[in-house]
C-alpha cells in the first residue's frame, strides 16, 4: 500500500511537473487519491485484518483514474497515454485482495479498459490503435488474472491453516 502512496503522489508530481495548464479537477482528484491511498495504509498498519482494504483501494484507483482520465484533454506526459493504468490497477488493486469475488473485480477491469478504449478513440492520436489494442487485451487478461490469483490465494490459505496446525 505504501507503494501505490508513492506511485500516486508521482502521478500527481508528473502532472503539476508537466501540465501546460493546471486544472482544478485533475488537482483535486489526484489529491484524492493519495490521501485515499495514504488512509488505506496508515489503516492497515494499525488493523492487519481490515476488511476496509479493498473498498479503499478502489476508491484510491477510482481518483486516479478519473483524474488521469481528466488530464488527457490537457497536454501534460500522465494524460498521454493511459496504458500505465492497467499495470497499476493489476498490481496495487488486483494483486493484493482477495477479500472480494473475482467476478467483481472483472467487471471492475472491463470497465477501466473500456473506458482507456473509448477515451483512446476520442483523442485520435498516432497511438490511438496502440492503445485500444492494450485496452482490449487487458479487458481479456485481467479478468483471467484475477482469477488465477484467487485460485492461488486459496491454495495458500489452505496450506498456511494446514502448517498451523500441524505445528499445533
Amino acid at each position: 500500500r505504501v507503494a501505490a502512496v508513492f506511485t500516486y503522489t508521482m502521478a500527481f508530481a508528473a502532472f503539476a511537473w508537466t501540465a501546460a495548464d493546471t486544472n482544478v479537477i485533475v488537482v483535486t482528484l489526484l489529491a484524492a487519491a493519495i490521501v485515499a491511498a495514504a488512509a488505506n495504509a496508515m489503516l492497515l498498519l494499525k488493523s492487519p485484518t481490515s476488511r476496509a482494504d479493498t473498498p479503499l483501494s478502489y476508491v484510491a484507483f477510482a481518483f486516479l483514474f478519473a483524474g488521469v482520465i481528466a488530464s488527457t484533454a490537457i497536454d501534460n506526459v500522465l494524460g498521454n497515454s493511459l496504458t500505465w493504468l492497467l499495470g497499476t490497477l493489476a498490481a496495487f488493486v488486483d494483486f493484493p485482495l482477495w477479500t472480494m469475488s473475482p467476478l467483481a473485480r472483472a467487471v471492475g477491469s472491463t470497465v477501466v479498459c473500456t473506458t482507456m478504449a473509448v477515451v483512446a478513440l476520442r483523442r485520435d492520436s498516432s497511438a490511438a490503435t496502440s492503445e485500444v489494442a492494450i485496452a482490449i487485451g487487458g479487458g481479456v487478461f485481467l479478468p483471467l488474472f484475477n482469477a488465477f490469483i484467487e485460485v492461488m490465494n486459496r491454495e495458500g490459505f489452505i496450506e498456511i491453516r494446514r502448517t498451523q496446525a500441524l505445528l499445533k
